[in-house]
């Protein structure tokens, strides 16, 4: 039986944390490796998690002591799955998601096929207002790159609204994916959303996380381009399924302000334009780079 590992990166937002956790300790797989990692938050969040999960053989518990962003935070939880607890896949989620089926695992990994390159594969996400983030009908290419660039500029200059209507007539028009097991294609492309994803062995022999690069947002964006230079392909399956609250700890970072987060996605956007021109072995060797937050961690560790 394959040994699947679980990570849930806390920042700020322990209470949603600690739901998730409880969640995920329902799960009825019977070879999982739950990993919780507090992501330098400044409120005591791991005090509050370790007061909580502490004593509880089920989870570990790895706290950074700074703020290492979503994909290094992450990677910390993913190299600890990979390298400590000899984890065969490893599934990230959001702190803010909640597990509703006991055979979540189960379900997800259901009818995968063994014949294709699946390197990752999504659950169907729920959010609070009952729509489904998978799967992401984008093709990670330049015109998306220009795209996503422009719709953050204009709202950093505060012109967006004048052009969101328009956006969300195309996005409304173009062709959602059927609500049915999906593999990705190069003329059928699409994306998963980052709040929920397992990484399978074939990535994770290749791959040691995330592209470590960008602080916060596009991770999905950039994996996508990671698996167009290598050939690999994204499965959806919404037999499993995932309840997603949304944006919680950038609620209290940042109290979710556009600005702010349209700043930051600009930076993952930049680096993810030089990932696309790149060729397959650079952009290999900058998703394999250590960090060096991460290289301290587990130094110390």
């Amino acid at each position: 039986m394959k040994k699947i590992g679980i990570v849930i990166l806390n920042y700020l937002n322990y209470k949603d944390t600690i739901e998730c956790v409880e969640s995920a300790l329902n799960l009825s797989y019977p070879s999982i490796a739950l990993v919780v990692v507090d992501n330098g938050s400044p409120n005591g969040s791991g005090a509050v998690l370790k007061q909580r999960f502490g004593d509880d053989p089920r989870i570990t518990l790895l706290c950074t002591g700074e703020n290492l962003g979503f994909a290094k935070g992450n990677n910390i939880g993913i190299t600890f799955c990979t390298k400590y607890k000899q984890c065969d896949y490893v599934l990230i989620v959001n702190s803010d998601t909640l597990f509703d089926q006991e055979d979540f695992i189960q379900q997800l990994l259901a009818s995968v096929p063994d014949d294709q390159p699946v390197g990752a594969i999504g659950p169907k996400i729920i959010n609070s207002g009952g729509t489904s983030s998978n799967p992401i009908p984008i093709d990670m290419n330049g015109k998306r790159i220009v795209k996503d660039l422009m719709i953050n500029f204009a709202i950093i200059l505060g012109v967006y609204s004048f052009i969101k209507k328009a956006e969300e007539a195309v996005v409304k028009r173009a062709d959602k994916p059927a609500d049915r097991p999906l593999l990705s294609s190069e003329h059928k492309p699409f994306l998963l959303h980052g709040s929920a994803l397992l990484l399978t062995p074939l990535y994770l022999a290749s791959f040691r996380g995330l592209y470590p690069g960008t602080f916060l947002y596009y991770e999905e964006n950039i994996l996508g381009i990671i698996f167009k230079k290598n050939g690999l392909k994204f499965y959806y399956q919404p037999a499993a399924r995932l309840l997603h609250k949304g944006d919680g700890s950038s609620k209290l970072s940042n109290n979710n302000s556009s600005r702010i987060n349209a700043r930051r996605h600009l930076g993952s956007i930049a680096r993810a334009a030089r990932l696309l021109a790149g060729s397959r072995a650079s952009v290999n060797r900058s998703v394999n780079r250590i960090s060096d937050g991460e290289r301290e961690f587990y130094r110390n560790y």
